[in-house]
C-alpha cells in the first residue's frame, strides 16, 4: 500500500554556507567516501552536495524508523547504502 509519494530539494546556497562554514567535518560526517571521492570529480560541488542530501533526506524520511534502529547516529552517512541499492 502506498500512502504518499514526495520528494525532497535542497537549497545549494544552504550546502555552500554549511561547507564554507564548516569544511571537511560537513562532508565527512554526511557523506560516504564514494561520495566524497565522486565529489572530488565535480565541477559544480554544491549542486552535487545538496542533490545528494536531498535524495538522503527523502531515504530518511521514508525509512526512518528501520533507519533509525540499524544506523543509529549517522542515519544521514549510512544512507548511501540504501541510495546505492536503489539506483
Amino acid at each position: 500500500m502506498i500512502i504518499g509519494v514526495g520528494h525532497d530539494i535542497c537549497d545549494q546556497r544552504r550546502i555552500a554556507r554549511l561547507v564554507a562554514r564548516f569544511g571537511d567535518r560537513f562532508t565527512k560526517r554526511i557523506y560516504s567516501g564514494a561520495e566524497q571521492a565522486e565529489l572530488a570529480l565535480r565541477q559544480n560541488r554544491s549542486a552535487y552536495l545538496a542533490g545528494r542530501f536531498a535524495a538522503k533526506e527523502a531515504v530518511y524520511k521514508h525509512f526512518q524508523r528501520p533507519i533509525r534502529r540499524v544506523c543509529a547516529g549517522d542515519t544521514l552517512r549510512h544512507c548511501h547504502h540504501l541510495l546505492e541499492r536503489q539506483c
